[in-house]
């Protein structure tokens, strides 16, 4: 007979307890399969929402609140050949008629046939007209419409220039476009649209684009290029660009035909200026402002433009016209004295005066060219309809001035040096309003050549290589829910051998009449392996199979009653054959080591020692627990303490479940010395507790594994229930998540002006009863991928905070995780230049993958990068999702950016909820939504909260396991004891006695369970969750 039929006999006569160890194995393989599948799925949607938000998008230009020819997409897509797409978009918001629904941050987008022709929608969408509107799903939704249902959006009107900048006009204009809802976009239609890596799909509005620009005044006007050409696309930008596409204008000028290179932006950026004056050594620079008035002595003229140019003068030195002369009164040699307006922080209004000699006095000469367009100020017909953006008395605007500006407008009624103008009015947007050239200067194609576009912001980006990056970067659910399901693994592999080890007893006298025969130890264990090899085989092979239907159901799961760990509405199975094999050979690899290793101890003994059932237990091995036992707990309970004691205050999750588990094996410990002495005592038991005690340590090993399984799913079911987080109690305290501020307000629309100013509140009509006591800590937003624990990519590109640090330093706000960080560090510079930058400790570990001190790169307005260094990294707070750095350093790299978009408001706790009403009320123009700062800080806890429950929920089969483990010892134990109990029942003990008596061995398990726990301080643990939760979160958070 060969080893292979013995084995496969063996099989098939003890099928029964076979049976348990194939489906144990079975068990164990599904759960570490079905974990790791889980990685493959979760992966596996998120590609999928990649390529239902970009569909055939390879590559995208982005120029945010710069706009260029929408023509430009025909030029580009006849070169590269692939479909090109302009597009116009736009933040804003959308509301019923009625105002019963309303939806804030909603993107608005202007599009045409060619958009949806890049992600293959279906032909209802095109050729919308101009009083259509389709929304995507979630929006829809959200305001509850269906087809033909009436909505009314809301987005700001597009400034050319940048609503930060001197004299850009007024800060609240704002357009509504009512339309009726044509269709409903879904993901197969490309409604999930969206340049951001983000599982939850954006809030999103499509228009007619020829209908968006001529509303928001923008006729033939596009800010973003979408196209399924590769990267040679940004080769064909570079020769099809025109001056037109950066916002430039080259013009010849009427009076000695000059050429001008101006910029409906107002300032010509620093890049151009300093390209245009390069080009030719006669250009020279033209810097054009509106001044409040000229005064000498007693005399005043109000609101003139004043021109910067040239050289011929000193930087002190003045030239009139003589209209200006006139009307002062003014000679040569005269001091004048100039006022004006610069514009701070927050639109602040800061009058500023110059001193200047006269030195010449000119003819007038009417030259309006001189003065760009500034909004408010060349688009009106007289002086009295000026709306410059600062403060305008048209009292003091005399009739002469109205008879100046209708036969003269803009022209300047003096003339300075540039250095003067531009040390006066310098600003981040620039520091010339126009270059000239005499007229044989270079055409437009020439001065091309002087510019690159990519330093325009003309610049096409990899969005497809960005999505897929953001993908594979994500956070990997495979390893989180083997994590999670770690206890549950262990308790279905224990459980596995210890069935299997009940196996080998029960063949003990097979295993010795074997070895008398003359089989050898090695061969005997072979024929064995041979088994167990086999039947892992089988369970593995089922549990590959278990492990897709595991997989099925914590999907589910996922997408239903643990939707906010991940907020997606539907996960898509996918299994990697790869995968299927890895956990399938981890299952098979653990199930045999473990199997034998069973097997080495029936090894050692003799034939005869097996045929007379002897356990091989000698007494020399019981002290030697004894000793081990009391020795092992002792140390790992010192150890705890000792952990304890070393963190302090400052103790982590981590510490506080690491110091748990050293008491939770020191609970082990002692339990194995209790177990060897009642095993070495000698003494009669005068009671049947005293005998089932004693019948728990015959077999310690089994009793051990039964109590350290029990023991571990109680402790940590127990303990993952009492730390849950809720930040609601502790909201008003500045060191804790919220900061201490009671609301978090977020705008579609920018705000300009300060809410802390009485002029700011009454621009909104904010009523100052309602605003007593209240401070707002106004935000600097450049959007990126959200950061935060509520997506499941990797943030390529973060989004951006400008904050002020003395605002936030001032009031001590949340809490740093290292002792030494502060606010003041974003105001400290880097030795390498770097921009220093704080971010939440949730963004920074998980989102970015980051730690205090890493460096990371970002892309500024005009294509080049910037570093930025984290310097600081905040506990839990309400700031996650971004990168925070200081205003100043925001607005060097995003001079566009104006305004502000994210609020963080100090009010009392009693008044919290009526100012969050007026605020949005009042500002609901600007899709203002405001929520309590603890609420926000609560929807990101609700993230751990739940893998928590997942935690639990897992936890607690693998307890049921434990439990089920129980069962079997109980039943191994009395199957072993027949003959004693038999003997017992001989000589009087009655079937209920007898019941007692295995009861109380199953008590004393249990008892020895809870010592392990109680030694665990499962107790404390509600008391202790002041120290921010429990170890389960190392494989949680995020």
């Amino acid at each position: 007979m060969t080893i292979g039929t013995l084995a496969g006999r063996s099989l098939r006569f003890y099928w029964r307890t076979h049976l348990g160890v194939l489906l144990g194995t079975c068990v164990t393989c599904a759960i570490l399969t079905g974990a790791l599948v889980v990685g493959n799925s979760e992966r596996y949607t998120l590609e999928r929402m990649a390529q239902a938000r970009l569909g055939k998008i390879e590559m995208a230009l982005q120029t945010q609140d710069r706009f260029f020819r929408a023509a430009l997409a025909d030029d580009l897509e006849t070169d590269l050949q692939a479909t090109t797409a302009p597009v116009l978009t736009l933040r804003g918001s959308a509301a019923l008629p009625d105002g019963r629904a309303r939806a804030n941050d909603v993107q608005v987008l202007g599009v045409d046939d060619r958009f949806w022709k890049l992600g293959a929608a279906r032909d209802l969408l095109y050729r919308a007209r101009s009083d259509e509107i389709i929304l995507n799903t979630r929006l829809a939704r959200q305001l509850g419409v269906e087809v033909n249902d009436t909505v009314i959006l809301r987005v700001e009107q597009p400034s050319f220039m940048s609503r930060d900048a001197p004299l850009s006009g007024r800060s609240d204009v704002s357009v509504a476009l009512r339309g009726r809802v044509r269709a409903i976009a879904g993901d197969a239609d490309f409604g999930r649209f969206s340049l951001r890596a983000n599982q939850v799909p954006p809030l999103s509005a499509f228009v007619s684009l020829a209908a968006l620009q001529e509303q928001v005044k923008h006729p033939g006007g596009a800010n973003l290029l979408l196209t399924s050409a590769g990267t040679n696309a940004n080769a064909a930008l570079r020769a099809r660009w025109t001056l037109a596409d950066a916002g430039l204008e080259l013009r010849k000028l009427s009076a000695g035909g000059e050429i001008e290179l101006r910029t409906d932006r107002i300032f010509l950026d620093p890049a151009v200026s300093l390209g245009a004056l390069a080009r030719s050594s006669n250009a020279i620079g033209v810097l054009t402002y509106f001044v409040n008035e000229f005064r000498l002595g007693g005399r005043a003229t109000p609101y003139s433009f004043v021109t910067a140019v040239g050289h011929a003068a000193s930087d002190d030195e003045i030239t009139i016209n003589s209209w200006l002369a006139e009307d002062l009164g003014a000679k040569v040699g005269d001091d004048l004295t100039l006022r004006y307006f610069v514009i701070g922080e927050r639109r602040k209004l800061i009058e500023q005066t110059a001193r200047f000699r006269v030195h010449a006095i000119t003819p007038l000469e009417r030259d309006p060219s001189w003065v760009p367009n500034f909004p408010g100020l060349a688009d009106v017909s007289n002086c009295r309809e000026w709306e410059p953006g600062t403060p305008i008395d048209t009292g003091r605007i005399r009739p002469k001035d109205e008879d100046y500006w209708n036969q003269c407008r803009g022209t300047p009624k003096a003339f300075i040096t540039l250095s003067a103008g531009q040390r006066l009015w310098s600003n981040r947007f620039g520091n010339m309003t126009a270059v000239r050239y005499p007229a044989d200067s270079p055409a437009e194609a020439e001065l091309r050549q002087a510019f690159d576009p990519a330093a325009l912001g003309l610049f096409f980006t990899p969005v497809r290589a960005q999505a897929s990056q953001a993908t594979q970067g994500s956070l990997d659910f495979g390893g989180l829910f083997v994590g999670f399901s770690f206890f549950l693994i262990l308790a279905a592999l224990l459980l596995t051998v210890m069935l299997y080890v009940f196996n080998l007893e029960q063949r003990s006298e097979e295993a010795g009449l074997l070895r008398a025969l003359g089989f050898q130890p090695r061969r005997l264990q072979l024929i064995l392996l041979l088994e167990g090899c086999l039947l892992a085989m089988v369970g593995t092979a089922f549990g590959v199979g278990a492990g897709v239907l595991y997989t099925k159901l914590t999907l589910y799961g996922l997408s239903t009653v643990w939707h906010k760990a991940s907020s997606v509405s539907a996960f898509q199975y996918h299994a990697e054959p790869v995968t299927l094999l890895l956990g399938a050979g981890l299952s098979l690899a653990a199930a045999i080591v473990a199997m034998w290793l069973s097997q080495r101890r029936q090894a050692r003994r003799t034939p005869a020692e097996l045929l007379g059932g002897e356990t091989g237990m000698a007494e020399a091995g019981v002290r030697s627990s004894r000793r081990w036992g009391s020795w092992f707990g002792a140390v790992a309970l010192l150890a705890a303490i000792a952990t304890l004691a070393l963190a302090g205050r400052g103790a982590t999750p981590g510490v506080f479940f690491t110091a748990g588990l050293l008491a939770l094996l020191a609970g082990a410990g002692f339990s194995q010395r209790l177990l060897a002495g009642m095993a070495r005592t000698t003494k009669c038991a005068h009671s049947l507790g005293a005998m089932g005690r004693r019948g728990t340590a015959r077999r310690r090993g089994r009793s051990m594994t039964t109590i350290s399984v029990l023991a571990s799913g109680v402790f940590l079911v127990v303990a993952v229930s009492a730390f849950r987080q809720d930040p609601q109690p502790d909201a008003g305290q500045r060191q804790s998540g919220t900061g201490g501020f009671a609301l978090y307000a977020r705008s579609a629309l920018p705000v300009y002006d300060d809410l802390n100013t009485p002029a700011g509140r009454e621009l909104f009509g904010l009523p100052s009863a309602e605003m007593k006591e209240v401070s707002v800590v106004p935000l600097r937003v450049r959007e990126g991928d959200d950061a935060s624990c509520l997506n499941l990519n990797r943030a390529v590109q973060p989004r951006l905070l400008g904050v002020p640090p003395e605002e936030l330093a001032r009031r001590k706000a949340f809490t740093f995780v290292s002792p030494d960080g502060n606010w003041g560090l974003l105001a400290q510079p880097q030795p390498d230049g770097a921009v220093p930058a704080i971010g939440d400790e949730q963004t920074v570990k998980w989102a970015l993958g980051k730690k205090l001190g890493d460096t990371l790169v970002c892309t500024d307005d005009s294509a080049g990068t910037f570093t930025v260094r984290l310097v600081g990294v905040v506990a839990n707070s309400i700031l996650q999702g971004s990168l925070l750095i200081s205003a100043q350093h925001f607005v060097e790299h995003f001079p566009d950016t104006a305004g502000y978009r994210v609020f963080l408001v100090d009010v009392p706790a009693e008044r919290a909820d009526q100012l969050a009403d007026t605020l949005s009320r009042a500002l609901q123009d600007r899709g203002l939504e405001v929520v309590p700062a603890w609420r926000r800080l609560a929807d990101f806890l609700e993230v751990e909260n739940t893998y928590l429950a997942i935690f639990q929920a897992l936890g607690g089969l693998g307890l049921l396991l434990g439990s089920v483990g129980l069962g079997l010892v109980v039943l191994r134990n009395v199957q072993e004891r027949r003959g004693e109990l038999a003997l017992l029942q001989a000589v009087g003990f009655r079937k209920p006695a007898l019941r007692r008596l295995v009861v109380s061995e199953l008590a004393s398990a249990c008892g020895q369970r809870a010592l392990a726990v109680d030694f665990s301080g499962d107790g404390d643990w509600a008391r202790s969750r002041r120290f921010g939760g429990m170890a389960v979160l190392a494989f949680s958070r995020h």
